[in-house]
């Protein structure tokens, strides 16, 4: 595929994507088509889904029916030595972070590049220090997972998930754990971090004075499914009641209607 075409094709497409977990349905039929640079906001109340279609869309979780496409290929279909591939072009800040325990700071960095390039010891460190700095924790390169706060936690990995200058960044709640002036700093840094290495972003936040930060493109989950409701202002006045009810924190709505409050 040439340059041309490939700029024509989604970076990721979702296509009538089913997610069943424990005999459980998640997310039903679920279409949804990320370009080329997009940043997408997935918001969303708690236990919506927002998670597994994060992971679905990095290619972690495999759909119990339906197909997900990255650059046109449908990931269920690739090699291993594709898969291996695509892992190099894709960063991933999880939830609860997956940093190693047993792992400096450095390490931790450190140990994606041994896995993913073949960089020498010099640009290795280079690179690491780079990621570090990005984030505010050179300082603490010789520190173990224990002996850094949460935030700190959360910082590193996100410094990990940049370390590959991937074309596509997934992070999960990013700005989690950060006092209110860190967590706008981290959002700016983020944006900053994604236009340095032209990155397609995926991100889920459940504040949404964070989601209109980084919008981009918005994404209601709720209910098995999603809706997309545009950028910040047209969130804001987006005509679905369950989106409403989520972006002000109305206490009554759909979204808990039935529900003992």
């Amino acid at each position: 595929m040439s340059n041309e075409q490939l700029a024509e094709v989604p970076a990721i497409e979702l296509r009538n994507v089913t997610i069943e977990l424990a005999q459980v349905t998640i997310l039903k039929d679920v279409n949804l088509k990320v370009g080329r640079g997009d940043v997408i906001v997935l918001i969303g109340p708690s236990g919506a889904g927002k998670t597994v279609l994060l992971k679905t869309m990095a290619g972690l979780f495999h759909p119990t029916v339906g197909q997900v496409f990255c650059d046109g290929a449908d990931l269920s279909e690739m090699s291993r030595a594709l898969k291996h591939d695509l892992a190099r072009r894709v960063g991933v800040q999880f939830q609860l972070n997956a940093i190693f325990d047993a792992r400096s700071v450095y390490e931790n960095i450190e140990f994606v590049l041994n896995e993913h390039t073949s960089m020498n010891q010099a640009e290795r460190h280079e690179r690491i220090m780079e990621c570090l700095t990005a984030v505010g924790l050179e300082k603490y390169r010789d520190f173990h997972e224990y002996e850094i706060s949460g935030g700190m936690r959360r910082r590193l990995a996100i410094a990990r998930a940049i370390a590959l200058k991937p074309e596509l960044l997934f992070l999960d709640d990013p700005t989690a754990g950060q006092d209110p002036v860190n967590a706008d700093i981290l959002a700016e840094l983020i944006l900053k971090l994604r236009n340095e290495i032209k990155a397609t972003l995926v991100v889920i936040t459940p504040d949404i004075m964070r989601a209109y930060q980084f919008a981009g493109r918005i994404v209601f989950v709720a209910d098995q499914g999603i809706v997309e409701t545009g950028n910040a202002e047209q969130t804001e006045k987006h005509p679905d009641p369950r989106v409403q009810q989520f972006i002000h924190g109305y206490l009554r709505g759909p979204l808990t209607d039935g529900r003992d409050t």
